[in-house]
């Protein structure tokens, strides 16, 4: 658990500097494949396993889990590398690139308080996606930023990621729903280590195509600030297309236990219900 993910970034940020092909960056990825199948193995003979590897089978949680990775694959990009665009190419200081994310925040703030609501509305499975997809919407906004751009140029963007991040708030409580009672804290715990994992992930992933493509540009003679622009736009545009994955993954993944929701039921008194009709259901 501790070396898969060690060798698989390790390899990413190796590839994205140098060349996948080169040694060590198949060995460590191979490596890292090995280790993932290693612990499946491990936790499926083990008489009291970290995490049960036939959760993944539950729809909402598998679904929600691999959801949260590619959110935070392009949340966790955009305020990385989007600190480096505003003092690297507009000659921002380090405060001042903060506080160009602080409507965003303000964004998340306001927004998530009726993301509940949202989702009593809608259903979950489809304002989730719905965040997720302004999230991508976003970030192919600030992704379309050139080197004359202002931080008032990004704001629509990031107000966009801001708002679709917090309608994504109840994910978590969701894709544990129908996960049995007994098993919801390693359910939650899964979720968070995908939450902690995506953001490892979405720096090296995009860093890794944003440093190829940076690469490649200038030695077709661009100057460095258009090159890192070239890899920056690239990039980001993974991000969202990585996060607009996650809102079809979501619109599957959620819909079963939405469908039957009634329109009155907050999302965490649903999940509830949903975990003891699980366990009530007799078995086929």
């Amino acid at each position: 658990s501790v070396l898969a993910p060690l060798l698989l970034t390790y390899g990413l940020v190796r590839g994205g500097d140098d060349s996948f092909r080169a040694a060590p960056v198949p060995y460590c990825l191979a490596g890292a494949a090995l280790c993932v199948l290693a612990l499946v193995g491990v936790e499926r003979r083990a008489a009291q396993p970290l995490v049960e590897p036939d959760l993944l089978r539950t729809r909402s949680l598998g679904g929600g889990a691999l959801a949260q990775v590619l959110w935070g694959v392009g949340v966790n990009g955009v305020f990385f590398f989007t600190a480096l665009y505003l003092q690297r190419l507009l000659g921002l200081r380090p405060t001042e690139a903060g506080l160009a994310f602080l409507p965003l925040a303000l964004a998340l703030l306001a927004v998530t308080p009726f993301a509940d609501r949202a989702a009593a509305l809608a259903g979950v499975h489809r304002s989730v996606a719905a965040g997720l997809a302004l999230v991508a919407a976003g970030l192919w906004w600030v992704s379309a930023a050139g080197a004359g751009a202002g931080p008032l140029d990004l704001q629509p963007g990031l107000l966009l990621i801001g708002v679709g991040s917090a309608l994504t708030a109840p994910l978590t409580v969701c894709a544990v729903a129908g996960v049995p009672e007994h098993r919801t804290g390693m359910a939650s715990g899964l979720i968070s280590a995908a939450r902690e994992i995506s953001g490892v992930f979405g720096v090296v992933l995009v860093g890794a195509v944003l440093s190829r493509r940076e690469t490649a540009s200038l030695r077709a003679g661009r100057t460095p600030d258009e090159a890192f622009l070239d890899g920056y736009h690239l990039g980001l545009r993974l991000a969202a297309g990585c996060v607009l994955l996650g809102a079809l993954v979501t619109l599957y993944a959620l819909r079963e236990r939405t469908t039957t929701r009634p329109r009155d039921v907050r999302p965490d008194e649903w999940a509830g219900r949903a975990a003891r009709d699980r366990d009530e259901t007799p078995a086929d």
